[in-house]
């Protein structure tokens, strides 16, 4: 009977994948190949100089540290809950599309998300992070540069499902889109994430973006009702 269920896990999270890698590409292909949209207001203090808030969320048994000059966006009744923390952006929509990189934001979907994996290049990475992680991943733009993170843990509480996560993106700028296949560049209309091709991003990220994200990412820790 284990077995059976877990054979139909995986079966459920590779179904997950390919649905988000086809999303993913559909996204990429009806987008301009560039984006200029600059939509945070102000600028990055270095993360030395932040001021740090505390948020503590009793519903999902987890607590961590955000700017005082970031905004909180809680959604707990509809599917999927989640909880996220950005700087003031102009022309955005709330809940944020985890894999959007047009925003800055950190989120944390307890419970996951219908969308779960992205397609582009990526790193693992070691967080440091009070929590034992299953899985943290950066996502590069073609030159190395970080723009986005995804973590996971293996004991989340109860209130959590095994596949909640860790969700942190900064705005690319002046972003272009390509895809390779087996490292060589390819034309996007032909990318086929069936096949293992790979969505690749150029552009620009502030710097100290990623820093604050990294900063609030390693303060995330569970906690006790």
């Amino acid at each position: 009977m284990n077995a059976w269920i877990k054979k139909q896990n995986i079966i459920i999270l590779i179904i997950i994948i390919v649905f988000v890698a086809l999303l993913s590409l559909v996204i990429v292909k009806n987008r301009s190949k560039s984006d200029t949209r600059d939509r945070v207001i102000g600028k990055f203090q270095n993360v030395e100089d932040v001021e740090w808030l505390t948020y503590t969320d009793e519903k999902f048994n987890f607590q961590i540290e955000y700017p005082s000059t970031w905004e909180l966006f809680k959604q707990y009744n509809d599917a999927p809950p989640v909880i996220s923390f950005y700087p003031k952006q102009k022309d955005i929509e709330l809940p944020f599309t985890f894999y959007d990189d047009t925003v800055t934001v950190v989120s944390i979907y307890p419970q996951g998300s219908e969308a779960e994996a992205l397609s582009g290049k990526r790193k693992k990475v070691n967080l440091q992070i009070k929590e034992s992680v299953n899985i943290s991943e950066d996502y590069l733009l073609k030159g190395g540069d970080v723009w986005a993170n995804f973590t996971n843990f293996q004991n989340p509480p109860g209130t959590w499902q095994r596949w909640g996560f860790l969700w942190a993106s900064a705005t690319v700028k002046n972003v272009s889109y390509g895809c390779e296949r087996n490292g060589n560049p390819i034309e996007i209309e032909e990318c086929n994430p069936f096949i293992g091709d790979e969505i690749t991003r150029q552009g620009k990220v502030d710097v100290n973006a990623i820093e604050i994200e990294k900063h609030i990412l390693e303060s995330f820790e569970f906690i006790e009702n």
